[in-house]
């Protein structure tokens, strides 16, 4: 289907419009991602500290880390106060995991890396299905015995991202369409509507009206005034030259009789 002037400009707004949109989402998308990470970090490092803290209060009683018992239950009642973790868990130097909170039944759990205990930063699981956040856990001398280690689940991140995603996108398509509708009743006020004075002046010529004129209004364009002024300049011309030729052919004819 062949889109006319009007349609053809709608169209080409539409389609830079949704460039711009899809860029903006894009963009927005990347940069709600970078901080929704680091405040997920940031809550999961506070709530593994604070695990931390609690072994760290049961070491100073001279309890050995490997004859503790019943740590565990700690790990679960973590996931319980805080929603959207995956699982909490105690590791030693060497990597052996002393404490781990329950793991849904069926599911095996994730294999965690052995800390470094000089640089602990945060990683993921080897599948990329969780992120790690690591606490150290100091004895009462000072000397770093264990990490503790809680995870989030990626697809968290993601879903969060997939539900500013449909935000966006919702009220981007209401914008675009209501844009489209002014920009398309601006179009019919300011361009068609005068190009098509213009044109029907056009056809009326063509079909014989030596008289047809456009009329514009004091607030159209400049470029459609200088159009219309030029057409109306055009058929007054022809006009002038058809009625000097048919004087000049009335002329003839009598000097012949």
């Amino acid at each position: 289907m062949k889109l006319g002037l009007r349609g053809q400009v709608v169209a080409a707004c539409a389609a830079a419009s949704v460039l711009v949109v899809a860029v903006v989402m894009a963009t927005a998308a990347a940069l709600f991602v970078d901080r929704q990470q680091a405040a997920l970090q940031s809550r999961t490092q506070a709530i593994g500290d604070a695990l931390a803290v609690q072994l760290e209060r049961i070491l100073a009683l001279d309890i050995a880390l490997h004859d503790l018992q019943g740590f565990d239950e700690q790990c679960n009642e973590t996931l319980q106060r805080h929603a959207g973790l995956s699982f909490a868990a105690v590791v030693d130097p060497a990597g052996r995991v002393l404490f781990r909170s329950r793991w849904p039944q069926g599911e095996a759990p994730p294999a965690l890396p052995a800390p470094t205990l000089g640089a602990l930063r945060p990683s993921s699981t080897a599948d990329g299905r969780h992120e790690l956040v690591p606490s150290a856990v100091h004895a009462a001398d000072g000397r770093a015995v264990a990490v503790v280690i809680v995870g989030y689940p990626r697809e968290l991140l993601h879903a969060q991202r997939d539900a500013l995603l449909a935000a966006l996108a919702s009220a981007a398509a209401a914008a675009l369409v209501l844009t489209l509708l002014l920009l398309r009743a601006a179009l019919a006020r300011v361009l068609v509507q005068p190009l098509g004075q213009v044109l029907g002046a056009v056809r009326r010529m063509g079909a014989g009206d030596r008289e047809a004129q456009v009329q514009l209004g004091p607030r159209a364009a400049d470029e459609l005034a200088v159009l219309a002024q030029g057409f109306n300049q055009l058929v007054q011309t022809v006009s002038q030259r058809e009625g000097e030729l048919l004087a000049a052919r009335d002329a003839a004819e009598q000097a012949n009789r």
